[in-house]
């Protein structure tokens, strides 16, 4: 069975008996998509939200706008941007640092970016890697690594990581693109 992030993030604060759990969003994309409405979901359901974010104006004002939508509707949205760029290891290290500064509570980390470039030239990021395995997988697992001493010490918590269906996406001989079934 599938919760929805709203009933899944109260359910995990009942089981971790805490007013409010942590999360960390990675959004590379802050447009008013799926992603970013569930993301409000979890703060609307009291879920503290942290969303990592490489345009932190972007984010801010999006946080605002969020803001005066749920002003009267219930306790104030407790929800902040960290910057958080997965192209650059430096910034997540540089990001883990900060948080684990903070020593405040992580009780979910969610790692759910991912950059998608069909049909585009190969792009390497500063570190040397390539774009879509460092965003998509080395840069978030770094960071998991990095963020283990304040999941254990906020424990119970999870890891959670997100993936897309473009993951499916198969590219034939002739250069059409589908949906392999064995993915579904």
């Amino acid at each position: 069975m599938i919760l929805t992030p709203r009933v899944e993030s109260l359910r995990f604060c009942r089981i971790v008996k805490s007013s409010h759990c942590s999360y960390l969003l990675f959004e590379e994309t802050l447009e008013k998509d799926d992603k970013a409405e569930k993301l409000k979901q979890l703060a609307e359901g009291g879920a503290h939200v942290v969303m990592a974010v490489r345009n932190i104006k972007a984010a801010q004002e999006l946080i605002q706008q969020w803001r005066n939508e749920w002003s009267g509707k219930g306790l104030p949205l407790t929800i902040e941007a960290m910057e958080l760029d997965l192209l650059s290891l430096d910034s997540v290290v540089r990001f883990a640092d900060a948080w684990n500064a903070r020593l405040g509570p992580l009780h979910v980390l969610i790692n759910n970016a991912g950059i998608f470039a069909m049909g585009e030239a190969q792009k390497f990021s500063e570190d040397g890697y390539e774009q879509i395995m460092q965003v998509s997988h080395l840069a978030p697992s770094l960071l998991s690594v990095l963020l283990l001493p304040s999941l254990i010490r906020d424990s119970p918590s999870r890891i959670t990581n997100v993936n897309s269906v473009v993951s499916s996406v198969i590219t034939d001989s002739t250069g059409s693109k589908s949906v392999s079934s064995s993915f579904l």
